[in-house]
């Protein structure tokens, strides 16, 4: 579950709230949050990772990118 969301961020630019519940990042479904963690330093954010995110809204996809580095 997001817990936090930084403003002007990436994940607040895309719609993640606190309280969404991230269940697959990339092709891996995760369960908590080491599962979720794992699989984020695994990903290439500079080309983009999807993630599935449930919230009281359903479930959606979005596509998480890193800001690029000045």
């Amino acid at each position: 579950m997001i817990t936090t969301v930084a403003p002007n961020s990436p994940a607040q630019q895309i719609g993640l709230r606190v309280g969404d519940l991230i269940t697959r990042v990339g092709r891996a479904k995760v369960t908590n949050a080491k599962e979720a963690n794992d699989a984020f330093g695994k990903a290439d954010l500079s080309k983009g990772v999807v993630l599935q995110v449930t919230n009281r809204e359903g479930s959606t996809i979005v596509t998480l990118r890193a800001k690029p580095q000045r």
